[in-house]
């Protein structure tokens, strides 16, 4: 393997291990209805996410992701604007991959978020009754069910029939931050550049 990708795969290692540490820290899990609780599995509790789950897990996965980033030599040279050029783009597909590469371990009809917070394809699922009374539920239900099955669909199942891997993710990232189509116009040939070294790190992993 090579070394600079052997320690961008141990650091992705070391972000997953903190995650129960930093991201189930919701300011909200304190004042939460133990009801909501939906899954238990041997090591946590999962509870229907809110839109405070979403925006709480997208401000540190955009943090992991400059951090994850910041181990490939070439980022780690651009501007600070090219950074948060790349990132714009670079930091929902990071968090994507690792939610679902965890979504993908179970059958469950859930997409897993980081910090404990589940979506499930059924809307009702898990919500208090007087939350529903305040919403237009059946308009509601219906993109929530379109949103999820898209995830099951463009994410989930693929990295489930794939068995992808935590070596997959590790070089799906790589590969995402070095190819991105950077919103914004940066040109940044140094990081294109790079990219053509991932064929040799891409046969690498598939050879073992």
């Amino acid at each position: 393997m090579d070394a600079e990708f052997k320690n961008i795969f141990v650091f992705q290692q070391w972000q997953r291990d903190s995650h129960p540490q930093h991201y189930c820290k919701h300011p909200e899990d304190e004042n939460r209805n133990p009801k909501s609780k939906l899954l238990k599995t041997q090591q946590q509790q999962f509870h229907c996410a809110t839109s405070s789950d979403i925006n709480f897990n997208l401000d540190y996965a955009f943090r992991n992701a400059l951090q994850f980033a910041d181990q490939v030599t070439p980022f780690k040279v651009l501007t600070e604007l090219d950074k948060k050029l790349v990132l714009s783009e670079f930091g929902i597909a990071f968090s994507l991959i690792d939610q679902a590469h965890d979504s993908a371990k179970t059958n469950e009809g859930f997409w897993f978020l980081q910090n404990g917070a589940v979506l499930s394809s059924n809307y009702y699922y898990g919500r208090p009754f007087n939350t529903l009374k305040k919403h237009n539920t059946s308009q509601q239900a219906k993109l929530h069910l379109d949103f999820v099955h898209g995830l099951f669909k463009e994410l989930k199942n693929p990295f489930n029939m794939l068995k992808i891997d935590d070596l997959d993710c590790a070089l799906l990232k790589v590969m995402l931050l070095v190819t991105s189509s950077f919103p914004g116009k940066a040109r940044i040939p140094r990081l294109q550049q790079h990219s053509f070294s991932l064929q040799a790190i891409l046969d690498d992993a598939l050879n073992g």
